[in-house]
């Protein structure tokens, strides 16, 4: 369909009060949207073309601070601990690194004066406006080829006081078990191999933590260092160079030491490559001790993981363009259910729809995320479509995409989602043979065979892990030896995903050994949302309540009125807190409510048992 600009604006116009459409103005905007509908136009070509309208003055900005970004993470990333983020104009601080020393080096690097910002701290943007960065952290600011820049410095989600990366709690289990040997801190900051200045970032929450994990670790060598961050060499039958070792602490040639944080992790996690390399190396130990019936299926599968893991770049993300493929799939599946239905005369019965039905199919064609109790939304005596039929139907839908972008994005990440679902079946099907998952969580927890290129169990070099320690908060420690006897007992919890892994722009295909597996039913809509929105406003709360804002709004000026006003600062904090909470989980309800009853239950993740008339008041 051509887009008559033209008129699509006249009409636009047409349908606003004074004639003059804001662009800033939602209400306008929304207006555009139902007259892009009502003319046909498809469903993720309105909403590409809306993102980029209220997004205009960022687009340009943000693709030059990423290139911006990039470019001094390349420089500088290695020497300063900086690395990209998900979000364009971000980089990640690893190491704590002093924004001042940080915006130094940066100005060398690039010639220009570069200023740090700190949080709320407003500061001119390349669209002319002048806003903050960040709430919560400092940013830098300069001027590049005629470009405004501004990078927020992020060191973490979550609190600033508590390390989200595991590797730290690795220096602190380090540095503790060390001062537990007698040694001085800087000593002990020595002999692990960790860095003072970095280490200092969340030493009081480490050693809390570490020193009650050590006290419960037992004796593990005279020192420990942290190897986790090194890089070795891995064996040439591997099918990649990546030399990150199993070994995270060593203790010595017998105390090699992979840790592992309770509550769930990763055994392995990564592209086709480390998934290659788990199979190949759990194929040989398999062959050689446990000389199984799987071989052939599982040298299939191997041959084709090169051809099936995908890895590309796209601006939108995986969710926003898989919901809106199944949107389209939906809406183009219903009418013909219910044309079926009218046919065939059938009367729907409880917790049954036609969109309902079309929505499975799409979940189990792989297009959408699975959801609620999806495979009860068929209806008995619908015919459901083939995995062939629904190829045929993302084929055309992927064609008919707007621009060539957006049919390489959809395509993309489409195609890869409804392949996974394939790959998963078929990786899930070589571990039901318990011998060879087994030795997949061997290798994968122990690097035998990444780091030998042998089938020898007794292999000794300093990456290959040959015990794994599972650490908890609260202090407790449990050190379990890597060997067949362990993994066979293991092997109940651990579960293989494939599925998308982002980083920035790029998205690729991933597999997973997930340790520690609960058989929970999978977070709802509704859960996922409130635990985002609790997460957002906790941020607005720290930052709300610090100690240091009390002195700039002057309540320490009298103090007979302290303890008064202290008081009725924490007090309207709290209510805020929860008085925001409240609102947006209710707009959260609206929103689902608004889309229909089928949408708040699957949101909700129950399923409509009975017939009733629903109105919902807020």
């Amino acid at each position: 369909m051509k887009f008559d600009i033209d008129k699509i604006a006249r009409e636009w116009a047409y349908r606003i009060k004074n004639g003059t459409p804001d662009l800033n103005n939602e209400i306008h905007l929304y207006e555009l949207k139902k007259l892009l509908s009502e003319q046909k136009y498809p469903f993720n070509f309105v909403e590409y073309y809306l993102h980029n309208l209220r997004n205009r003055d960022k687009i340009q900005e943000v693709k030059y601070e990423k290139t911006v970004r990039d470019l001094i993470v390349t420089k500088l990333g290695s020497r300063l601990g900086l690395s990209s983020m998900a979000t364009d104009g971000n980089l990640a601080n690893t190491s704590g690194e002093d924004p001042k020393n940080i915006a130094k080096a940066v100005s060398k690097e690039l010639g220009v004066k570069v200023s740090v910002i700190k949080p709320n701290e407003p500061v001119l943007h390349n669209n002319g406006k002048t806003m903050k960065v960040s709430s919560q952290f400092n940013a830098l600011h300069f001027k590049y080829k005629d470009n405004i820049i501004n990078l927020k410095l992020s060191a973490g989600s979550g609190s600033p006081d508590i390390p989200k990366d595991a590797a730290w709690y690795e220096m602190g289990i380090c540095v503790e078990y060390n001062k537990s040997k007698g040694m001085s801190r800087d000593a002990a900051l020595n002999a692990a191999n960790v860095n003072s200045k970095k280490y200092s970032t969340y030493e009081a929450h480490l050693t809390k933590v570490c020193s009650k994990v050590v006290k419960n670790l037992g004796n593990v060598g005279s020192s420990l260092q942290q190897t986790g961050g090194e890089s070795f060499s891995s064996a040439a039958v591997w099918p990649s160079s990546d030399g990150t070792p199993k070994t995270d602490i060593y203790g010595g040639a017998k105390e090699r030491i992979s840790v592992k944080k309770k509550g769930g992790s990763q055994l392995v996690s990564g592209k086709a490559s480390d998934a290659k390399g788990v199979f190949l190396g759990a194929l040989e130990f398999y062959q050689k001790y446990s000389q199984g019936n799987s071989q052939k299926y599982i040298q299939s599968i191997i041959s084709s993981i090169d051809s099936d893991f995908k890895n590309f770049n796209t601006d939108r993300s995986v969710g926003t363009v898989r919901t809106i493929a199944g949107e389209d799939y939906i809406k183009w599946r219903t009418p013909l259910i219910n044309k079926e239905l009218s046919k065939k005369k059938i009367k729907l019965t409880k917790g049954k729809s036609a969109e309902r039905h079309a929505k499975a199919e799409a979940i189990g064609a792989g297009i959408i995320k699975e959801m609620g109790n999806w495979n009860e939304w068929f209806i008995d005596d619908v015919s459901q479509l083939t995995s062939k039929k629904v190829t045929s139907w993302f084929s055309g839908y992927a064609k008919s995409q707007v621009t060539k972008d957006m049919k390489e994005e959809v395509g993309g990440i489409i195609g890869a989602a409804m392949d996974h679902k394939r790959i998963d079946v078929e990786f899930k099907r070589a571990f039901e043979d318990n011998d060879f998952k087994k030795w997949a969580v061997y290798e994968a927890a122990s690097g035998n065979y990444k780091f030998s290129g042998n089938d020898d169990l007794s292999s000794s070099n300093k990456p290959i892990a040959n015990k794994i320690l599972v650490f908890g908060l609260d202090g407790s420690a449990e050190v379990k030896q890597i060997n067949e006897s362990w993994a066979s007992s293991y092997i109940s919890n651990v579960s293989s995903v494939v599925a998308f892994k982002s980083s920035g722009r790029s998205k690729f295909t991933a597999f997973r050994l997930l340790s520690e597996i609960k058989d929970d039913e999978p977070a709802t809509t509704f859960e996922n949302d409130v635990s985002d929105i609790i997460n957002e406003e906790l941020n607005n709360f720290k930052q709300e309540f610090e100690f240091t804002s009390l002195i700039e709004e002057g309540l320490f000026d009298n103090l007979k009125n302290i303890g008064k006003k202290l008081i009725s600062k924490i007090s309207n904090t709290v209510k805020n807190f929860y008085s925001n909470v409240i609102k947006k989980i209710i707009s959260k309800l609206q929103s689902y409510a608004k889309a229909g009853i089928n949408s708040l239950a699957d949101a909700l993740g129950f399923n409509i048992d009975g017939t009733s008339y629903v109105k919902v008041n807020f």
